[in-house]
């Protein structure tokens, strides 16, 4: 397989898991790969010489804080973002999880085990995480973990 099929498998899977059309965000960008050396397979992803993503065996991506920086330059960016209050960002950033009280939106590609990035009120970046209930749970529950914090 040639490097053009991994950059294509890349992008493809960006705009699956991440919206359509986010790839193009990446055309002015330098994307690099490393495979597996066991099974072959597609095991990180750099963007501008910086840790983009880990592939995980599920084929999905975990984000780094850089893989979430370059994201919300899409304009549809919050479809993949929670929002949460500013008041909870201190707590966050010392290690803890996202629970659904401290939520005020979820974007709708916000699904069970997906990636997601957390924005507070202003919009600004704190950190990535991997969701533990569905969008429409985070914005209508009042009780219980919505985001295992991965990276700050």
């Amino acid at each position: 397989m040639t490097g053009k099929y991994f950059i294509n498998k890349i992008l493809f899977t960006m705009d699956y898991l991440f919206g359509d059309n986010i790839s193009k965000i990446f055309e002015e960008r330098e994307i690099k790969y490393e495979l597996s050396n066991n099974t072959n397979r597609l095991r990180f992803i750099y963007v501008d010489d910086k840790l983009f993503a880990t592939i995980r065996a599920n084929g999905t991506y975990a984000l780094t804080i850089h893989g979430a920086s370059i994201l919300i330059n899409y304009s549809d960016y919050m479809k993949n973002c929670v929002m949460i209050n500013n008041e909870i960002e201190q707590f966050i950033k010392v290690g803890g999880s996202v629970f659904n009280k401290h939520i005020i939106d979820a974007g709708e590609n916000i699904l069970l085990d997906s990636e997601a990035i957390i924005i507070n009120e202003n919009k600004k970046l704190i950190g990535v995480g991997k969701a533990l209930t569905s969008h429409d749970i985070m914005k209508r529950s009042e009780i219980g973990a919505a985001i295992k914090v991965r990276h700050i």
